[in-house]
């Protein structure tokens, strides 16, 4: 499936402006071209919790604040 630009969605851009020094944060289209689940990488390799999913941009949102809160 390709790849939502920031521009075409705003929920994006805002998630990558919080989170986008830390992560690389990309969101699907899906076939119909409605936006589909956001996923997060994480720069750092040392943390065991490298990838997040979500199917909104709140939800992933939500993961990356907890992944980033968990002691390393």
């Amino acid at each position: 499936m390709p790849l939502a630009p920031a521009a075409v969605d705003p929920e994006l851009a805002v998630l990558n402006a919080q989170f986008g020094d830390r992560w690389t944060i990309t969101r699907r289209i899906d076939h119909g071209g409605a936006l589909g689940a956001c996923h997060a990488v994480r720069h750092d390799p040392r943390p065991s919790l490298q990838g997040l999913s979500a199917h909104t941009a709140a939800g992933l949102w939500a993961a990356i604040e907890y992944a980033e809160a968990i002691p390393r």
